[in-house]
């Protein structure tokens, strides 16, 4: 079988890989490559939607009930007042705060002199629009699992249920977000060609995705965590994300990584326990010692730009 371009930049020379379902260990094996130019990661070929609906069972942990919404307090009241601040103190605060915390809904709601619409593909049940709605903003969304689709409507927002992108909801809008979920989608071309085309002018689009160009990707093979095959079609790295984006009309305007001391203590249990599977993670109980190791692995990788997760604010380009 002829293998596939590299779904972010077009390259044809990729590495072969085998993947399997390390999260709920279901059966089944998927072939995937490591993109030769942008070191991008995909699998080839993409699994038909059977088989992605048996891998996306009703416990499929990001479709589940969000936690009650309640009211900013405390260190969280302190939090957001510092992110929404304007002025010289308010961007410091932003920038530190967003790369220590990877929190970027209240920082990119600074960037707009008011409220405006913001779209949130795959919403799940709208846990990242419920920051955004007790902001004054229009929510919608797009969601494929009907059962937190629904939850995010009872929460007050527009969410249609269905893919992206062949489902869009009506434009235009300030704000795009895809929070791990571009990497879900089999073509980041198209999808963000797609979310281009909803921006009103001067809007903007932010990714959160794995960062398949990491130190923690690069070091731990197919054991690294957030390959989560076969629910991550193409995870990206930096340069596979900029390689999207240029056909897609847009620009990466900001860009830094942000990591979670659980990619590193769950990646290394991946590595040297081959029945242990992701859905256990909330029950993974490390040492203090542990933790503090793995969150200062973390911060020196993101001073570094090679760490867990890319966290990326796109623009329209000129001539867009």
């Amino acid at each position: 079988m002829t293998a596939a371009p590299c779904p972010a930049c077009g390259w044809h020379d990729g590495e072969p890989l085998v993947l399997c379902d390390r999260m709920h260990d279901l059966p089944g094996s998927f072939p995937a490559r490591r993109c030769g130019r942008c070191r991008s990661v995909y699998l080839d070929p993409v699994p038909d939607r059977a088989t992605l609906a048996r891998h996306y069972p009703e416990e499929y942990a990001p479709w589940a009930a969000p936690a009650p919404a309640s009211s900013p307090n405390g260190g969280r009241a302190a939090l957001r007042s510092l992110l929404l601040r304007r002025g010289a103190l308010g961007s410091t605060a932003t920038t530190a705060l967003a790369r220590l915390t990877g929190i970027e809904t209240f920082a990119l709601s600074r960037q707009f002199a008011e409220t405006g619409r913001v779209l949130d593909i795959g919403c799940g049940s709208g846990a990242v629009l419920d920051s955004f709605k007790r902001l004054g903003w229009s929510t919608a969304g797009v969601e494929p699992g009907a059962r937190a689709a629904a939850r995010a409507r009872d929460a007050g927002h527009a969410v249609v249920t269905g893919g992206f992108p062949e489902t869009v909801p009506p434009g235009p809008f300030e704000l795009v977000v895809f929070v791990h979920s571009l990497e879900h989608l089999a073509s980041p071309v198209e999808a963000l060609s797609t979310a281009a085309r909803l921006l009103s002018p001067g809007g903007l689009i932010f990714v959160a995705t794995p960062n398949a160009g990491g130190r923690l990707a690069r070091r731990a093979g197919t054991d690294w965590w957030q390959l989560d095959a076969p629910r991550h079609l193409v995870v990206l790295s930096r340069a596979g994300l900029e390689a999207a984006a240029q056909p897609a009309g847009l620009r990466v305007a900001r860009l830094h990584t942000h990591s979670l001391p659980m990619g590193l203590l769950v990646t290394r249990r991946l590595r040297t326990d081959p029945g242990f599977r992701l859905e256990s993670w909330p029950e993974l109980h490390d040492g203090i010692a542990a933790r503090a190791a793995a969150r200062s692995l973390g911060l020196a990788m993101d001073a570094a730009g090679v760490g867990d997760n890319l966290h990326a604010t796109l623009e329209l380009g000129a001539g867009s």
